[in-house]
């Protein structure tokens, strides 16, 4: 093995160390401004996220103080008895000390009972965005546009204070208006309760036009008022509109950014803009490329001779290595490289080509496997699908003859068909609660069918959750008597769900009988529930025998049946649990249980509210 190639670029390399220097300088040279651009858009970035975080401060401050006011007793009393002079003294005294401009109380309705701030009343804000969500029992804050009549609502000073002269400026955007008219607010409405009953809404908010509070903090915060030549280092602004990229702000560069503003309903109202002047970036880029110039001149030229001279010995292998490499890539993997080498090289040549032979190896087993597993995948679909068609088939046929011999037993039971001994009229009443259990699972196979085929049809209703959860508790009455099993359901008279009541009914009822069964005698059965965040959460406990944690995974998968473990025996199909949990899910709802063997099972049902 002749010098390797390792020595050969050491050796070379020796020759080049003292021009690196001038090597490395042409690549910043090249790459300065980006790196200066970006550490300027990465301070922006930074410092956006501070005036982010001042201006949520400001909206978390009036949310906090027209929430705080709305749970005040003195408020809501006052508003109880319509007491409007308390409420007129007691909104002024908050409005002084939360720096508020506006501070409103409405009624039930969203007329206005008395203003803070302006002697203007009777008027209607139930459709202002914030008070309807008030209305409806939400503490609501964003930032609103304010048009010039409903400022004028609020008081003539808070039009003067929003109006707005625009200024020509170089560079500024054309525009045909000569001012701003509509305020820029941040606005706040909580709910009022009395004794546990909404009267009214209170809403208020803070103008920003013409109000440098917000701004002026920010620059604090952020710039702490430093300067460069005499310009401001930093800026920030609060404006209507949509702008991007940099900015001319008097007579600088600015390098800013943006972030937009949105009402209540996700509009984009204005936007929250900081600037970093340009010319402190600029003029350190300038400085670099002084500084480097002339080295570079010399570096370029002494390192380009030396650099063709090392690429010349590597360049052709590696370049051949390259090809093969992309021909590979591209499909062809018979390509193979021929370069033999007493070095470095030569060994990677040599490895190469064993790669290659090894992924193709792989590639063809992969190929094979991969088209065995498609025909297994195709194989079990194919069963997957004569599965459900069976179940359909079957159960649509066994529907007409069981209710054929249905109605024949319950002829012969009352009498119709004739006179039957004792000994015949028990054998008779087996026969037809065995046909009551057929024609009950032929239904649990529909169901099922067609919660698999997703083809489950809902009929919906408003409903009372408590009289549902009863209608299901009276279904599984029989057999919890005859176990000695107490069932209490304890649900608030006025949780009302939009629901297709028979399915929700079976669904209830099945988890009630499931208890029943799994539960030994006596014991009890719980039916809790509550409006959450999340929903309507809906608890079926039992102090039953429990599941074990290992199966907890498999209950709701079709025809699974809990195993011997159990030590019980329920006479059950296996495949009312996945009915049930198809019920739920079709109702845009979620089921899960957590049991302890031993101790108990609960299944937990979130709905969705309303």
């Amino acid at each position: 093995m002749g010098i390797t190639i390792y020595r050969r670029l050491v050796l070379w390399f020796v020759f080049i160390s003292l021009l690196s220097l001038g090597l490395a300088t042409l690549i910043g040279i090249h790459s300065i401004d980006e790196i200066v651009v970006k550490q300027a858009q990465d301070s922006v970035r930074s410092d956006l996220n501070t005036a982010q975080e001042v201006y949520n401060y400001r909206m978390e401050k009036v949310r906090d103080s027209v929430r705080f006011t709305a749970n005040i007793e003195p408020i809501q009393t006052a508003l109880a008895n319509n007491d409007t002079d308390v409420l007129k003294y007691k909104l002024k005294r908050i409005m002084d000390d939360g720096d508020l401009d506006l501070l409103v109380i409405t009624d039930a309705a969203g007329r206005v009972v008395v203003r803070g701030q302006s002697s203007n009343y009777g008027d209607s804000q139930a459709d202002d965005p914030l008070v309807m969500r008030s209305l409806a029992g939400m503490t609501a804050v964003s930032t609103q546009i304010v048009p010039r009549p409903k400022l004028l609502l609020e008081g003539a000073h808070l039009v003067e204070h929003a109006h707005t002269e625009f200024v020509d400026t170089p560079k500024a955007k054309p525009t045909s208006r000569t001012n701003e008219t509509a305020g820029m607010m941040i606005k706040a409405a909580s709910p009022i309760y009395h004794n546990g009953t909404l009267i009214g809404v209170i809403y208020g908010g803070h103008l920003i036009n013409r109000n440098y509070e917000i701004v002026d903090r920010i620059k604090s915060i952020v710039y702490e008022d430093e300067k460069y030549e005499n310009q401001d280092i930093g800026t920030a602004t609060i404006f209507h509109g949509e702008w991007i990229d940099r900015a001319f702000v008097v007579n600088e560069m600015y390098i800013t950014a943006y972030h937009p503003i949105y009402d209540i309903d996700g509009n984009i109202i204005g936007m929250l803009y900081v600037g970093l002047l340009e010319k402190p970036f600029n003029d350190m880029k300038h400085e670099m490329i002084t500084k480097f110039a002339v080295a570079i001149l010399f570096a370029v030229i002494l390192s380009i001779i030396i650099a063709g001279v090392l690429a010349r010995s590597i360049s052709r292998p590696t370049s051949e290595l390259a090809r093969t490499a992309k021909a590979i890539a591209d499909g062809d993997l018979t390509k193979r490289v021929n370069i033999e080498r007493a070095d470095e090289i030569g060994e990677l040549a040599v490895s190469f080509n064993w790669m290659a032979d090894v992924l193709k190896k792989n590639a063809d087993d992969i190929e094979e496997k991969t088209a065995e597993l498609e025909r297994m995948n195709m194989e079990l679909k194919e069963l997957d699908k004569m599965k459900s068609e069976f179940i359909d088939i079957a159960a649509h046929e066994l529907r007409t003859p069981l209710t054929t011999i249905k109605g024949y037993l319950d002829l012969s039971l009352d009498g119709t068909l004739g006179e039957f001994t004792d000994a015949q009229i028990s054998k008779l009443k087996i026969m037809n609660r065995n046909a009551d259990r057929l024609i009950g699972l032929v239904g649990d196979l529909l169901n099922l069918s067609e919660i698999q085929s997703k083809q489950l049809k809902l009929t919906k209703e408003r409903s009372s959750l408590k009289r549902l959860v009863e209608n299901a508790a009276g279904h599984a009455k029989p057999l919890a008597d005859s176990r000695g099993h107490n069932i209490v359901v304890n649900i608030p008279d006025d949780i009302i769900i939009t629901c297709d009541r028979g399915r929700l009914v079976y669904a209830m009822y099945h988890l009630l009988d499931d208890a029943a069964r799994y539960t030994p005698e006596p014991g009890t059965i719980r039916v809790d529930a509550g409006v959450e965040t999340d929903g309507i959460h809906i608890r079926v406990s039992d102090t039953g025998v429990g599941i074990p944690e290992n199966e907890l995974g498999n209950i709701f998968m079709p025809f699974y049946e809990l195993k011997d473990s159990m030590q019980h025996t329920t006479g059950t199909t296996g495949i009312g649990l996945s009915i049930v949990k198809g019920i739920i899910e079709a109702h845009g709802g979620v089921i899960w249980v957590e049991s302890e063997v031993g101790k108990g099972t609960t299944f937990h049902i979130m709905l969705p509210d309303g």
